[in-house]
């Protein structure tokens, strides 16, 4: 029997090792688009993204010591097989 175990691998990861290892170039597919994603929720995501970073972390990706955790819940990224794209499923 297929388990889901056997397709999928989930990993947390802080948003400063996500950003900075690596070159990731992120994208929220056609199909995706289509079905839940408007312009407005992609906008809101982009701008809770930046002010979240301008928030925790200064100009060299050190940790702000007086920030506020911010939680975006959980991000389904799918690594396409050159290992550069990730699309932003859910």
């Amino acid at each position: 029997m297929i388990e889901p175990i056997d397709f999928f691998s989930a990993k947390e990861h802080t948003l400063k090792t996500f950003l900075t290892s690596g070159n990731k170039k992120f994208r929220v597919p056609d199909y995706q688009r289509n079905y839940a994603w408007t312009d407005n929720e992609l906008e809101q995501l982009w701008v809770d993204f930046k002010q979240t970073v301008t928030d925790s972390f200064g100009h060299d990706y050190t940790i702000r010591m007086n920030h506020k955790p911010h939680f975006f819940g959980t991000l389904l990224l799918t690594k396409d097989e050159t290992g550069i794209f990730f699309d932003l499923s859910d």
